[in-house]
């Protein structure tokens, strides 16, 4: 028996090798809180692509054959000569009828851990040595974020996500913790490039044990772990702008807000006030209103304003908000 230790994008493990077969996958000693994700590459061994496949109709009579069978019928696999033969031979085609930019050439590289073995990075660069191709931009996960994140705190998302608060700063330092759909756990497993030790679950047991009230925002009971007691606030889907609108408002018009720090650190405060108001539109976004939409109870919107006004909070988003 052979232990092999890897890093996969759900953490580190050691697979267990029998004639270079995988059979079995334990957690690494270093990860206190192990994805069962990792079980995946048991199966992993017996379900993936074994060797290059192509559709039949295009093996046989070339691009663009049959166009109305495909994901109909069979894939057929070949040697790999054949293979880079055939790709070698379609990308000259391609370039010499239509130029480098009808070569599309993105791809996320969520293929393997680390980087150098992401396949975009090799992508990226067999395709710039070849003359160059037609990329993507953005992600299917974070293009909104990245759009909007500039225009909300004057800097890129990267830097932005750089820019967190560390766990241990947040237990030393937090009483409510106000989370929008984003403590699940298992978003916790995955990291692209390469996931280390998973230590959320120990934090989120410390933060409990310190007394740090959590508050749940969002359609999933499950979304924060039973063992931290938090509060469930139900809002129906696609609402958390009318909540976070209700809270703005109802912590104004009780005197709760900070205006010295809203004057000296935030541009367009003045605009956004006259739409909470409704001052623009005859439409105070009040506790009310925001119930209205939400499917909460006014009260319990109120009531989570002065719960966040009365002491150190912290406001937990997903990258869907």
């Amino acid at each position: 028996m052979t232990l092999t230790p890897t890093l996969t994008h759900w953490g580190p493990f050691l697979v267990e090798a029998v004639d270079g077969r995988v059979v079995d996958v334990h957690p690494h000693p270093a990860d206190p809180d192990p994805s069962p994700l990792g079980r995946g590459l048991v199966a992993s061994s017996e379900c993936r692509v074994g060797r290059p496949s192509i559709r039949r109709s295009w093996l046989v009579d070339g691009p663009g054959a049959a166009t109305e069978l495909r994901g109909r019928e069979p894939f057929v696999e070949v040697s790999w000569d054949r293979a880079l033969d055939l790709v070698a031979v379609e990308l000259a085609r391609v370039r010499d009828g239509h130029g480098h930019r009808a070569v599309y050439g993105a791809s996320y590289g969520w293929g393997s851990a680390g980087r150098f073995h992401q396949p975009s990075n090799q992508t990226y660069r067999f395709l710039r040595m070849y003359g160059g191709y037609t990329d993507g931009r953005g992600t299917y996960s974070g293009s909104a974020a990245e759009t909007i994140v500039p225009y909300l705190f004057g800097m890129p998302y990267s830097r932005a996500i750089g820019a967190q608060t560390s766990w241990s700063q947040i237990v030393a330092n937090t009483d409510t913790i106000v989370s929008f759909g984003s403590l699940r756990l298992n978003n916790a497993q995955v990291t692209f490039g390469g996931q280390g030790p998973h230590h959320t679950r120990r934090w989120l047991d410390e933060a409990r044990a310190r007394g740090i009230t959590f508050v749940n925002v969002g359609p999933l009971a499950d979304d924060q772990p039973d063992d931290l007691d938090s509060r469930w606030l139900p809002a129906r889907p696609g609402t958390d702008v009318a909540l976070m609108a209700g809270l703005i408002h109802t912590l104004t018009v009780e005197g709760l807000a900070d205006h010295g720090f809203l004057d000296r650190y935030c541009v367009g405060w003045p605009r956004l006030w006259a739409y909470l108001s409704g001052s623009t539109d005859g439409c105070p976004k009040s506790a009310s209103w925001a119930a209205g939409i939400t499917g909460l109870d006014e009260n319990e919107i109120s009531a989570l304003a002065g719960l966040m006004a009365s002491g150190r909070t912290l406001v937990n988003l997903s990258l869907s908000v």
